[in-house]
């Protein structure tokens, strides 16, 4: 099978980055809703050992989490 499609241009650059949480890390027993992190950022996935959890507010960040945040820069024109 061999699937096509045109390609798609957007005006609004995205990234997905992974951080692994680390003992040190600010991040360590905090829950998501208390990070402070931009507007254009959302930790969309966080793999705990063998799991992944679509977290919402209330989950905690645990050292050794592997943290998944999208970013969303627009760019401007002049």
């Amino acid at each position: 099978m061999v699937i096509g499609a045109k390609n798609f241009k957007d005006e609004a650059d995205i990234h997905l980055k992974e951080i692994i949480i680390k003992q040190q890390h600010p991040w360590v027993g905090m829950q998501v809703k208390e990070l402070d992190i931009s507007r254009q950022e959302l930790i969309v996935m966080i793999r705990r050992k063998n799991k992944v959890i679509i977290p919402n507010g209330s989950t905690f960040i645990l050292k050794g989490d592997a943290v998944q945040i999208y970013s969303k820069k627009e760019h401007w024109e002049d």
